[in-house]
């Protein structure tokens, strides 16, 4: 495994689907499996490979995730049910039949 240190701002691009140059809207499209929209970002992050931590550091990692995903539950306490449900549908949707 490498150790070189990565500045994250090097590593992130977001670009929107119109302005990309026609290779690199087609390469994107072959990764994705499907055509964009104009209207859409494309975001590319690279980083590098790393093995999952073991151990404490596992159970470091999970208790984080379970602090995060408890503050957005938390945010999403006073929002109307069937808002959260017809959002949900609406991702589930999408992720089974590709954008619309």
């Amino acid at each position: 495994m490498r150790s070189r240190k990565i500045d994250p701002m090097h590593n992130l691009s977001i670009r929107e689907t119109r302005d990309l140059l026609p290779s690199a809207r087609q390469a994107v499209e072959d990764l994705l499996g499907r055509k964009l929209d104009d209207d859409e970002e494309v975001g590319i992050w690279a980083s590098l490979s790393h093995q999952a931590p073991a151990g404490p550091a596992r159970k470091e990692a999970w208790d984080r995730l379970n602090q995060h995903l408890d503050l957005m539950a938390s945010k999403a306490v006073e929002a109307p049910i069937d808002e959260l449900e017809r959002l949900a549908e609406e991702v589930a949707d999408e992720v089974r039949h590709g954008r619309r």
